[in-house]
Order: structure tokens, then sequence, then C-alpha cells
């Protein structure tokens, strides 16, 4: 299921199948503000919208989704109680801020603690794909580099007959890279695109 494309038949009273390109972005920019703690202020910014219908966005987000809000609230009252948040592999971060008499930095500090578990949780399967993949294209004779890591993505150049061989590779390298250490409830879906520079590839 396209989660976007969910929120924005949600946020604009439409039908999934008639939500178009601007509606699944501006729903995607709602779907990670909120779970990374943006209020009615940065979300207005973000879609350059007034503060009210940001915030008819906001109720109408957590009125389809109340389960987010209690993971927020949630995570939230735990960090403050452990004093850390902890990434689905258990690698820790530590939040004292939360606990702070100073409101802006408690405020700072909810904000990254909401964050911390989700991109700490994506760097960690970025990182383990990373790992993975190098050493199976150390081994595939494909004269394959791992060049660069950006942001969610794997950056690799090999001779174009083998870019095939070596876009098989990196899926299972990141569609697998928390197998053993890590039950997700979700699959991790990967496209692979290939092209003489990024750009083409995507």
């Amino acid at each position: 299921e396209d989660i976007h494309a969910a929120t924005a038949a949600v946020l604009f009273g439409v039908e999934r199948n008639q939500v178009g390109p601007e509606q699944r972005n501006a729903a995607k920019i709602v779907n990670y503000s909120l779970i990374y703690g943006k209020g009615e202020f940065g979300l207005a910014a973000d879609l350059g919208i007034d503060r009210a219908e940001a915030k008819a966005f906001i109720d109408g987000y957590f009125a389809k989704y109340p389960a987010v809000r209690e993971w927020m609230d949630s995570g939230l009252e735990r960090a403050a109680e452990l004093g850390y948040t902890v990434t689905l592999f258990g690698r820790r971060r530590p939040f004292g801020e939360l606990n702070s008499p100073n409101r802006q930095l408690r405020e700072a500090a909810a904000r990254a603690a909401l964050n911390a578990p989700l991109q700490g949780t994506a760097a960690d399967i970025c990182k383990l794909a990373m790992i993975r993949a190098e050493r199976t294209l150390n081994d595939c004779d494909c004269d394959a580099r791992l060049l660069l890591q950006i942001h969610d993505e794997l950056l690799v150049e090999c001779p174009e007959g083998k870019a095939e061989r070596v876009g098989a590779i990196l899926r299972e390298a990141m569609e697998g890279a928390g197998e053993g250490l890590c039950e997700l409830q979700a699959p991790l879906a990967v496209e692979v695109g290939s092209g003489k520079n990024w750009l083409e590839a995507h």
C-alpha cells in the first residue's frame, strides 16, 4: 500500500485512485513532518499554506492514524524516563534535555527524540546494507565499486554489461539488511536504476 497516496486521499477528501502527484507529494511532507514532531507553523511553511489549513491536515492525519499519535506520545514518555532513545537494532542516543527546565531545550529534544529511532534505524539499515553489498561485490567478479551513500541510496560504479547483476546484488543486500538482527514487520522495498550518471539512473 502506498501510505502517501492513502494519506492524500484522507487529507484531500478524494478516492485513492484520484490522488494526483501534487496531492501525494503534499501528503508525503505531512507524513514525514508529523512523525518528526513538526507543528502547524512548520507544516504551513513547508506546504505554503495558512496555519488553519495546516491544523486541519494535522487533525485529519491523527484522526486517520491515531496509533501514530499513541506511538509518539509513548515514545517520548519512555525517552524522558530512560534518558535515551533506541533504534530497532539496539543503538542508543542520549536525550537528557527531555527533562530540562528550559522549555526550548525540552521541545528541541522532544523533536529530536521522535526523529532518532526512525532516522537511526534507517541509518542502521543503510550501513548494514553497505557492508553486505561491499562484501558481495568484492566476491562477484563484477568489477564494481561502492562509491557513495546518498541518504537512503547506494551509488555503485560498474561496467555497463554488469549493471543488471550488480543491481540484483544491491537489491538483495538492501532488502535483507536486517536479517538475523531484527525482524521488520514490513518488507524493505528497493528500486534499482542504472545509467551513465546518477541523474540518468533515476
